[in-house]
């Protein structure tokens, strides 16, 4: 299960946005390259503050109904989408986000399977 594997990546040697995005490399088609890409984008360093593990779990929808509906889910579960604002509002961890953008973004998927 992808949540399982983002998980086991972060607490491991992955940051959030790595760990989400390899969690799902099996089925989207992601190559190492891309992951050590996104090495940057943890710890609230991805375009405009964001989370990275929303981040790497927005890189992987497939459209705009796909972001909007993952956006509007996160954002119920951690109050933003900003790792800043979710940090300090101690609505979840870190793991937590990562946990949480897996489960989202395989939900979202079952739904368009």
């Amino acid at each position: 299960m992808p949540r399982d594997k983002a998980v086991k990546y972060f607490s491991g040697s992955y940051n959030c946005a790595q760990s989400v995005i390899k969690a799902f490399e099996d089925t989207h088609e992601v190559s190492e390259d891309e992951i050590i890409k996104f090495k940057k984008y943890g710890g609230g360093r991805a375009p405009e503050g964001i989370c990275g593990a929303v981040y790497g779990a927005l890189t992987l929808c497939e459209n705009n109904t796909e972001v909007s509906e993952f956006k509007d889910k996160f954002t119920k579960c951690a109050g933003s989408l900003k790792c800043r604002d979710i940090r300090s509002s101690k609505a979840l961890s870190c793991a937590e986000c990562v946990e949480k953008a897996a489960d989202i973004l395989t939900e979202n998927k079952r739904k368009t399977a």
